[in-house]
């Protein structure tokens, strides 16, 4: 599986988090959600950093906004929001 389309799986599973749910659909957040975050954090980490080029590359504000918008859910949920980078 090419990068690009990782990112697009990516942003379909962000995708699943939508009004003020998350990915199972529940009001809480589940295993899966907790699985899948680190996963999109990673390629919101890649900004900024030395990794910049490569978010730049991926056009990941443009290809994948769900997964952007689901990671800033997941660190400013109280539940996660100490633990997280």
């Amino acid at each position: 599986m090419q990068v690009k389309e990782l990112l697009v799986w990516y942003e379909e599973l962000a995708q699943t988090a939508k009004d003020g749910k998350w990915m199972m659909g529940f009001a809480e957040p589940t295993l899966l959600d907790i699985a899948i975050a680190p996963l999109l954090e990673i390629t919101v980490l890649m900004d900024g950093g030395v990794l910049g080029h490569v978010f730049d590359k991926l056009d990941v504000r443009n290809s994948a906004p769900g997964v952007l918008a689901y990671v800033e859910k997941f660190r400013s949920d109280p539940l996660f929001a100490p633990h997280v980078i």
